[in-house]
């Protein structure tokens, strides 16, 4: 995928689209991966390489080694206690207890980024789902990719009240300009504060 489409933050997912595409995915695998990508706004290799170590079940997170840094960075990142109630079952009835990764090929290596952006694909495919935020990617020759589930997580945050900082922290962005980057996509927070600091005082 061209580095334009990943940094192109207006190539997003929105809540519906991405619950949609949770719901058209093909397999238990599949779905635990794309609501992984939805539910914690992690890069498809950063999800596709996760040790099953790094499941926390009592606290409700997952440590993420961030491949974007130099050296070993990791992060905690809440996961919702249903989503986590799956991926327990998955591996235990789907026997992956032996192996060091939660997705795998071959139950030893983790999935290849490539079979990754391709359970993404169908799932976002068969949901009918191929226009992301102000921008139909098709038409610049880009199908569906894993990092519209990071921006939407981004802008669904915001959006919703979260604060910048925190997702700072979720994301893991070294540079603070980069979660900052999401805010011009919540509009509705700019005239409530607008409207806090006039209409009030002019009634």
């Amino acid at each position: 995928m061209p580095l334009d489409a990943m940094r192109d933050s207006r190539q997003y997912i929105t809540k519906e689209q991405a619950l949609a595409a949770i719901k058209c995915t093909r397999n238990q695998r599949d779905e635990l991966l794309v609501s992984l990508l939805w539910y914690t706004g992690a890069r498809i290799s950063e999800i596709i390489t996760l040790p099953i170590s790094q499941i926390d079940f009592q606290n409700s997170l997952i440590t993420i080694k961030s491949l974007k840094h130099r050296s070993d960075h990791y992060r905690s990142v809440p996961v919702p206690d249903k989503l986590l109630q799956k991926i327990y079952s998955f591996i235990k009835e789907g026997g992956t207890l032996k192996s060091k990764y939660l997705f795998t090929f071959d139950g030893k290596k983790p999935l290849s980024r490539q079979s990754g952006w391709t359970i993404v694909r169908d799932a976002c495919l068969d949901a009918g789902v191929m226009r992301f935020g102000d921008r139909n990617i098709s038409k610049r020759g880009f199908g569906p990719h894993p990092h519209v589930f990071r921006h939407g997580f981004a802008i669904n945050w915001l959006n919703s009240g979260g604060l910048p900082e925190k997702l700072q922290e979720i994301l893991g962005h070294e540079d603070y300009a980069t979660t900052r980057s999401y805010q011009r996509f919540t509009p509705k927070d700019l005239h409530d504060d607008y409207d806090k600091v006039f209409k009030e005082k002019d009634e």
